[in-house]
C-alpha cells in the first residue's frame, strides 16, 4: 500500500507543470558557469604562457604546452549537479510566479542556490566514498574528502548565489509579462 502511495506521489510530481521555465533558467545558469570556467581556464593558460616567455625568453617557445580544458571534470561533477538542484528547486520546491513580491523571489533564488549546493555536496561525498572503496576504505581519507566536499559546496554557494538570484529575478520579470494559466505552487507552499 505504501508503495502505491509513493508511486502516486512520484507520478504527481512528474506531471507537475512549470518545468520549462525552471529548466531554461537552470540551463542558462549552467551555460554561464561553463563560459566563466572556459574563460578562466584560457586566461590562466595565457597568463602562464606570457609569464614563461617573460621569465625565460626565447627558450620558453621550445616548451610550448597546448591549452588543456581542465574545467570538464568540474563541469560534470559540480556545475551539472548544481544546475540540477536549481532546476528542482525552481520547479518542485519553490517555483516562481508573477504574483510574488521581490523579497520572496530573492528568497526562492537563495533557496535554489542552497539546494544546488547541497546536491553538489551529496555528489562530492558520494564520489569520495566510491573512490575510497576503490582504494580500500580509509576513514581518515574519507573524512578529508568530506571536508573538501563541504568546502566546494560552500564556495559554490558563495560565488553562484548572485547569478542564481539574478536569474530568479529575470525569470520573475518574464513571468509577470507572461502569466501562467495554471496555479503555481511548490513543496514550500504546501507546508
Amino acid at each position: 500500500m505504501a508503495e502505491q502511495r509513493m508511486s502516486a506521489k512520484l507520478t504527481t510530481l512528474a506531471r507537475k507543470r512549470g518545468r520549462l521555465p525552471a529548466l531554461i533558467t537552470a540551463a542558462l545558469i549552467a551555460a554561464l558557469i561553463l563560459v566563466q570556467a572556459v574563460l578562466s581556464s584560457l586566461a590562466a593558460w595565457l597568463g602562464s604562457g606570457f609569464y614563461q616567455r617573460v621569465s625565460f625568453g626565447a627558450v620558453a617557445f621550445d616548451d610550448f604546452t597546448p591549452w588543456q580544458p581542465y574545467f570538464v571534470e568540474s563541469f560534470v561533477t559540480v556545475t551539472l549537479p548544481f544546475a540540477l538542484g536549481v532546476f528542482l528547486s525552481l520547479w518542485l520546491i519553490a517555483p516562481l510566479a508573477g504574483e510574488l513580491t521581490v523579497r520572496f523571489v530573492i528568497m526562492r533564488g537563495l533557496l535554489a542556490s542552497a539546494v544546488g549546493s547541497v546536491l553538489v555536496l551529496i555528489v562530492a561525498i558520494g564520489m569520495g566514498f566510491v573512490t575510497m572503496i576503490g582504494f580500500g576504505f580509509d576513514i581518515r581519507g574519507f573524512a578529508h574528502s568530506v571536508i573538501v566536499a563541504i568546502g566546494t559546496a560552500v564556495n559554490l554557494f558563495i560565488y553562484t548565489t548572485p547569478i542564481v538570484v539574478l536569474a530568479a529575478v529575470l525569470l520573475w520579470l518574464w513571468l509577470r509579462e507572461h502569466p501562467r494559466e495554471y496555479e503555481v505552487s511548490g513543496l514550500i507552499d504546501e507546508l
